[in-house]
């Protein structure tokens, strides 16, 4: 019997701990892809860079190696529109070669929204220019026709109109080369049959498409055992908002099958069937245009000669021919105006490229590279982590974001809007490990030294007074907050003195008893047995009483941001604190008391804040189910 050998928990802690979790570039991959792309050709090194959004639940948690909240609009280092509004969108731009069996992500970063046209234009430009430092060459920018990318698109001077249509620009870092521009071919078929469904009517050239036939093409079908287009189903003719976004059901749509189907029951006089020759025609033209943009296979790629080539071609002239024929004589096309132009754009780059691989020696090209499937198979991916959960959290989705530009995972995505086996990532634990290790040691320890220097200036040498405090009266009860001060320092006492080597520096922040009882009830309350928990003393009290009111006040007043852990430190400025312990650690023993229970309180409150925040989201969820019956 073999067996599996897994790692153990210290294992999987230095793992996690060791690789950096934050939105930006993963330096680690780009290491990774300038090392693997070392020696090699020019044409070897091409691939396509890929953006996507996929939407997130707002969410904060405060990040101990960072002492920030983590949640906010996140650009990384790339541009300084970062606020403190909280994300609801991860963006990720992913590395495609065209001539490896791998695919690489490189950056995400969180935003409010769609990211704006302009933030996007500056993303991709400082993709391009990464991807160019670690060898690899940009030789197109693929994204769906969403309206933030068609802004990036006119930010940077592309064009899909008929009259003035642009589909490149010149590669900033290499000016032998253009960068070409193409939408997600699935995205666009999907589009086309969405407005089909909606206007039923369109115009393809001369031929009259009527969406009336595929559903009559249906309802003929639908009871018999029998079918000539088995496939079809009322998904795919009566789609809802989820079966919309499906890749698989808009092709299966504008197959042959579905031709050979509207053919033979023309052919047959079946009611309604009549006059549907236009829309057999355009179903076996979207057909062949993504069974050409589709191949997968070396042994189907486009060669010189190949029919894909007059495929795309010829496809373009239709578009071009029927845009003119409905502007002169006020025809309805059959797709939207935007969806026209994103089309252009994409047979006009995708004729290109084919022609530049193809002159710089490559054998063939495999046209499925140029979409976006394997960034939707990574979207896929990143929502089934959460079980039942069909959109991650932004502090989530950072974490999940660090394991899959790891490793693929054995089991793929059950939903998702494509399907199909998700190609390998090319960097590794073990390389990430490698190179991370030194420099998260070097960040840890530099903001370990800040925070330090920054608790020194807060709290002074112990004075003698320090035990002084108001006369107890064991039959009053002091205010309910101060009672949960008294039970937090029980449990920072007990936390120490796990760990703690020095007893005098027990000793001055822990008693047996009580020493003021107006305060100990809510720790007697709570004790399992007598004498369980642990007590303060009058000097710790004291001082994290002022701590609690100082945090409680920076909570209440300060608008939620991520560096409130700092601006909880310049308010503790203003306050007189004594050191805690011995006269020989009171320095380092008092900043780990206070770091210690600031970063507690930090994490109470992100707890509340998310609580809060799913409260929000559900009754949002409920309002927009309720509008839609």
């Amino acid at each position: 019997m073999q067996l599996l050998p897994l790692p153990t928990k210290a294992r999987l802690r230095q793992i996690i701990s060791g690789i950096p979790c934050k939105y930006g570039y993963n330096e680690v991959a780009l290491s990774t892809i300038k090392a693997h792309f070392q020696g090699k050709s020019h044409i070897r090194r091409c691939g396509v860079l890929l953006l996507d959004e996929i939407k997130l639940k707002q969410s904060v948690a405060f990040n101990k190696a960072s002492c920030k909240m983590d949640g906010f609009v996140d650009y990384g280092d790339v541009t300084s529109t970062a606020t403190d509004k909280l994300a609801d969108h991860g963006l990720v731009l992913m590395f495609v070669p065209l001539f490896e069996d791998w695919v690489q992500p490189i950056a995400s970063f969180a935003t409010k929204g769609a990211a704006p046209g302009k933030v996007l234009s500056e993303l991709v430009l400082s993709a391009v220019l990464e991807l160019h430092k670690s060898n690899a060459s940009v030789l197109a920018i693929i994204s769906d026709g969403a309206g933030n990318n068609r802004s990036m698109w006119a930010q940077l001077g592309i064009s899909g109109k008929l009259d003035s249509s642009c589909h490149h620009i010149e590669h900033p870092w290499e000016p032998s080369q253009r960068i070409y521009f193409i939408c997600d071919v699935p995205h666009i078929i999907k589009c086309i049959r969405n407005h089909l469904k909606k206007h039923t009517y369109g115009l393809a050239r001369d031929h009259k498409i009527n969406f009336g036939h595929y559903v009559t093409l249906f309802d003929t079908e639908k009871d018999k055992h029998l079918r000539v287009v088995p496939k079809l189903t009322r998904a795919h003719v009566a789609p809802d908002n989820l079966q919309k976004m499906s890749v698989r059901l808009a092709t299966q749509l504008f197959s042959r099958s579905t031709a050979a189907g509207i053919k033979l029951y023309r052919e047959a006089k079946v009611p309604g069937m009549e006059d549907s020759e236009g829309t057999e025609t355009f179903t076996r033209m979207v057909n062949d245009l993504f069974d050409a943009l589709n191949i997968k296979l070396p042994s189907r790629g486009v060669r010189r000669h190949s029919k894909e080539i007059q495929i795309l071609k010829d496809f373009l002239e239709m578009l071009n021919t029927t845009e003119r024929n409905a502007v002169k004589e006020n025809l309805k096309l059959f797709a939207s105006q935007q969806t026209t132009e994103s089309l252009r754009v994409t047979l006009l780059s995708t004729i290109d490229v084919i022609a530049f691989l193809l002159a710089q020696g490559a054998n063939y090209v495999l046209t499925a590279k140029l979409n976006q499937d394997p960034l939707e198979r990574h979207f896929g991916l990143a929502r089934s982590f959460g079980g039942d959960e069909s959109h991650p959290t932004v502090v989530n989705f950072s974490q999940i974001f660090r394991l899959l530009s790891l490793y693929t995972p054995v089991k793929t995505a059950l939903r998702g809007s494509v399907q199909g086996t998700p190609c390998s990532v090319l960097v590794s634990v073990t390389d990430t490990l490698k190179i991370t290790k030194d420099a998260h040691q070097e960040e840890k320890v530099r903001l370990h030294d800040i925070v330090e220097a920054k608790m020194m200036e807060i709290t002074t040498a112990s004075a003698d007074t320090s035990e002084q405090g108001p006369s107890d009266h064991a039959y009053f009860k002091g205010e309910v907050e101060d009672s949960v001060v008294y039970y937090l320092c029980g449990y920072v006492i007990h936390k120490f003195t796990k760990h703690a080597t020095c007893h005098l520096c027990i000793e001055d922040i822990s008693c047996a008893t009580p020493v003021l009882a107006s305060d100990s009830y809510l720790t007697d309350y709570r004790s399992f047995k007598q004498g369980s928990l642990k007590h303060p003393t009058q000097k710790m009290l004291t001082f994290f009483k002022i701590v609690s009111k100082v945090v409680s006040a920076c909570l209440d007043k300060e608008d939620l941001c991520g560096d409130i852990f700092w601006k909880v430190l310049e308010e503790l400025e203003k306050h007189h604190l004594s050191r805690l312990g011995c006269d020989q650690h009171n320095s380092a023993f008092t900043c780990q008391l206070l770091n210690f229970f600031i970063i507690t309180r930090m994490h109470f409150f992100s707890r509340d804040v998310n609580r809060r925040l799913g409260s929000s989201q559900k009754v949002a969820i409920a309002n927009k189910k309720a509008r839609l019956l």
